[in-house]
């Protein structure tokens, strides 16, 4: 018996444990520690626009990979990577984790007018993305050139005038403001869309 009251082979026992944890502890710690160090640079490598799209109110070509809803759309860029892109300045009625009345009928208008294989052109405004690390664009559905209609080229625009979405200001990304404010108008005013949908 040791001076503590344990018999020899209770003590060897306690000492096994006491090295098994303090093993498990290091290697956790370990672990821990690695994964800390790879946050800041995954992290940072989400946040960072592609390289094409770094210069405010650039054109970029991409091309429709998959339509998520009514504001929401997938590409792929020059570059090969994927992004995942809502558009700036509406807001369409949910149809993924939520069932809003004409989600429905905003998406696949989305999706009839960008099928997958389609060209598109994104045009940012100030922020190149949004807090969910999503690029922000205004997506042409032409090459715009001087004298194009964006009432008729810009989805963000069409689903604004047909009534397919609602305006939603997200300061600074305000370029084209004053025209999808008055789409917006437009279509409330002839009850198009959504805006002729009964007032519950």
């Amino acid at each position: 018996m040791d001076t503590n009251g344990h018999t020899g082979p209770a003590r060897f026992r306690l000492l096994i444990v006491a090295a098994a944890t303090v093993l498990v502890l290091s290697a956790v710690t370990l672990v821990l520690g690695r994964t800390a160090a790879r946050a800041p640079a995954l992290l940072e490598a989400r946040s960072s626009p592609p390289a094409a799209y770094v210069a405010a109110n650039a054109f970029v070509a991409a091309t429709v990979t998959f339509v998520v809803d009514g504001d929401t759309i997938h590409v792929r860029l020059p570059d090969g990577g994927e992004e995942k892109v809502r558009l700036i300045g509406i807001d369409a009625p949910e149809w993924t984790n939520e069932r809003e009345p004409f989600g429905a009928e905003a998406a696949a208008h989305v999706g009839k007018l960008l099928p997958a294989g389609k060209a598109v052109w994104l045009e940012r405004d100030a922020e190149a993305r949004d807090r969910y690390g999503r690029l922000l664009a205004y997506v042409w559905l032409a090459k715009p050139e001087l004298g194009t209609d964006a009432r008729t080229t810009m989805l963000n625009a069409v689903l604004l005038e047909d009534g397919y979405a609602r305006l939603m200001t997200v300061p600074p990304n305000v370029g084209h403001l004053d025209l999808l404010r008055t789409l917006q108008a437009e279509a409330l005013a002839a009850g198009r869309g959504l805006w002729g949908l009964p007032i519950e």
